[in-house]
């Protein structure tokens, strides 16, 4: 947008020569459209040559479906506010010029307009090391995440989502999947270590500022499942029924209640 409000002079002389407004309007959009096809073009080809070569780095299922309506219908959504934004609105600031007065004026941001054109291109390369910066964070974070010891072992791990018939009878589930030789250990659990988890306030002393920790609703079988090393005490036993009322917890909790 900003590079299109230097183009007064053109429209001045393709006015002067008998282009209406409508054709002006047609001819920036027509090319903002061209454009914009290009670089999501661009874009698509890009995303999938990389996909490959990033699910391998950081280990992850990144799969992109643009036979799907919903993924479709966000690039269509993004295309058509992108081409608002950087085609139709500056066509309809260009062609509103009066020839006369952008053929003798040096340049056309007078006033309010330079300032405009100035915050426009700061914008631009503000939202650009923006993004830079967000696509090193991420990268570097993923690349910890991959690289660090989470204190867990996800290696032949499987998570699914239970359903209410597999959750009312979730014993049943377990043994016949356990009678699978392949399988050595299921657990059931509100959700996997480092995932997303509900979150409490535990007060360990009356008074005092009560402490928000993240928690894992799971059977006896959890630590072992996912090999979680205990340091101090014991895990989970199923012989002792009062395990049920009974909690672990994590190093860092440990540090900040002493």
């Amino acid at each position: 947008m900003a590079q299109a409000l230097t183009r007064a002079k053109e429209v001045a002389i393709r006015k002067t020569i008998g282009s209406g407004k409508g054709r002006l309007l047609l001819q920036f959009t027509g090319e903002t459209f061209l454009v914009l096809l290009f670089s999501f073009v661009v874009a698509i080809i890009i995303c999938l040559m990389l996909k490959s070569a990033i699910n391998d780095q950081f280990d992850l299922l990144v799969h992109m479906d643009f036979n799907s309506f919903k993924i479709i219908s966000y690039i269509a959504l993004l295309f058509m506010l992108l081409l608002v934004g950087a085609g139709l609105y500056p066509a309809l600031y260009l062609s509103s010029f009066k020839s006369v007065r952008a053929l003798k004026a040096k340049r056309i941001s007078q006033g309010n307009s330079i300032y405009l054109r100035k915050a426009l291109i700061i914008s631009q390369f503000g939202l650009s090391i923006f993004l830079i910066c967000v696509a090193m964070f991420s990268f570097y974070q993923v690349k910890f995440m991959a690289n660090s010891d989470r204190g867990f072992d996800d290696e032949g791990i499987l998570v699914m989502n239970a359903n209410s018939g597999i959750r009312n009878n979730f014993n049943v589930f377990k043994n016949n999947l356990l009678s699978n030789s392949d399988i050595m250990s299921i657990s059931g659990a509100s959700g996997q270590p480092g995932g997303f988890h509900d979150s409490y306030l535990l007060e360990f002393e009356p008074g005092e500022e009560p402490l928000r920790v993240y928690t894992v609703f799971s059977d006896h079988h959890y630590t072992q499942t996912f090999d979680i090393e205990i340091t101090a005490g014991r895990g989970f036993d199923s012989d002792r029924r009062l395990d049920s009322a009974s909690m672990l917890v994590n190093e860092k909790v440990l540090q900040v209640t002493g």
